[in-house]
C-alpha cells in the first residue's frame, strides 16, 4: 500500500516548516492522524553506542510531552531488528514478551507494538512507535508506514533535523556547561534534581559523540566547536 495524496501532500508541508521542532512535531501529528494509533513516541538515533534519545511523544488527544529517555537499542530486540531491516514492525503481547530483555519489565497493559524506522537510504535517523493501537497492523500497512519513515528521513536530512548523531543532547550539553564551569558530579546532581549515576552517564555519551577520552579534552573539543565560550 502506498501513501495516499493526502500524506504526501502533508509531507510536502511539514518540508515547508522553518524549524526543526516544528517538523517534529508534524511528523507525529501526522502519523496520528493518518495511521490506526492512538499515541506515537519520537526518538533519535546514534549509531555511536546504538543510542535511542527520547525527543517527544504525542498521545491520542495531541497533547505533546518531552521525552528524556534512553537506551542501548541492541538491548531492545524490537526496536533493532526494524532499525537494521529498515522497515516498520508490529509485534504483538507473545511476542513483546520473547524478544524484551530480562533487563526490561514489559509493562501487563502493553499489548502490541509498533515501530517505523525514520531513514534515508541506509542511514537512521530515528525512529518511532507506538504503544495503543485502534486494530491489528496488516502487512500492506507496515509497507505504507516504512515509506512514511523513509519520507521523514529524507525530509529531517534535507533539513539536518536528526542527522548529526554526534550532536549532544540537550541535556548532555546543559551537563558539559556546568563541568567546563567547574561544577562537581554531585553539585549538577543537586541542581537538575537527576542522580549522580545520570549525571555520569550523560558524560559518558557526550564523551563518545565527542569522541574524546575524559571530561577535559571534552571541554577543550567543545570550545573548538564553538559550543561553549
Amino acid at each position: 500500500m502506498a501513501l495516499t495524496y493526502t500524506v504526501q501532500e502533508q509531507i510536502e508541508h511539514i518540508k515547508s516548516l522553518q524549524s526543526q521542532e516544528k517538523q517534529q512535531i508534524a511528523i507525529l501529528d501526522t502519523f496520528l492522524t493518518h495511521f490506526p494509533v492512538l499515541d506515537i513516541f519520537l526518538f533519535r538515533y546514534s549509531h555511536i553506542g546504538s543510542l535511542g534519545e527520547g525527543i517527544i511523544s504525542i498521545n491520542e488527544h495531541h497533547q505533546l510531552h518531552y521525552i528524556n529517555d534512553r537506551h542501548d537499542v541492541r538491548s531492545l530486540p524490537t526496536i533493532h531488528s526494524a532499525i537494521q531491516k529498515g522497515e516498520a514492525k508490529f509485534y504483538e503481547t507473545r511476542e513483546i514478551f520473547e524478544k524484551t530483555s530480562s533487563l526490561y519489565v514489559v509493562d501487563p497493559d502493553i499489548h502490541s507494538f509498533l515501530i517505523v524506522p525514520i531513514a534515508y537510504s541506509s542511514h537512521t535517523l530515528g525512529y518511532m512507535y507506538s504503544t495503543k493501537m485502534e486494530k491489528t497492523i496488516p502487512s500492506s500497512k507496515l509497507l505504507a508506514m516504512t515509506q512514511f519513515g523513509q519520507e521523514c528521513g529524507d525530509l529531517l536530512r534535507q533539513s539536518d533535523g536528526m542527522t548529526n548523531p554526534s550532536t549532544l543532547s540537550k541535556r548532555e550539553l546543559q551537563v558539559m556547561k556546568k563541568i567546563a564551569e567547574g561544577e562537581t558530579t554531585k553539585a549538577i546532581s543537586a541542581q537538575l534534581k537527576i542522580s549522580e549515576v545520570t549525571v555520569k552517564q550523560y558524560v559518558k555519551y557526550a564523551l563518545q559523540k565527542l569522541n574524546v577520552n575524559n571530561r577535559p579534552q571534552a571541554i577543550a573539543e567543545m570550545f573548538r566547536k564553538g559550543l561553549i565560550r
